[in-house]
């Protein structure tokens, strides 16, 4: 919680655990294992979910921004599996 605070606050020191990355592996993410469409996939799913949350909670401008969002995701998902036409 500490770092989350101090990332917050912007001193630009935080502490380092054997589990922390270097800040090249932050900025750089694994990508070679997970395809395009794997990926929207997954961020349709969490835009789902958070859909839900925000329904719930009768967030109705930030759901209706989750919709959106998730009709984007699923619109790039169709292009990218349908087959290219010439």
């Amino acid at each position: 919680m500490l770092q989350q605070e101090d990332a917050l606050k912007g001193s630009g020191s935080r502490t380092k655990t054997t589990n922390d990355r270097s800040e090249a592996e932050i900025e750089q993410p694994l990508r070679e294992d997970c395809s395009s469409a794997d990926l929207l996939d997954y961020m349709s799913d969490l835009i789902v979910e958070l859909r839900s949350i925000s329904d719930r909670e009768g967030w109705d401008t930030l759901s209706g921004i989750l919709a959106l969002a998730h009709a984007e995701a699923a619109a790039r998902q169709k292009k990218l599996t349908l087959p290219r036409q010439r």
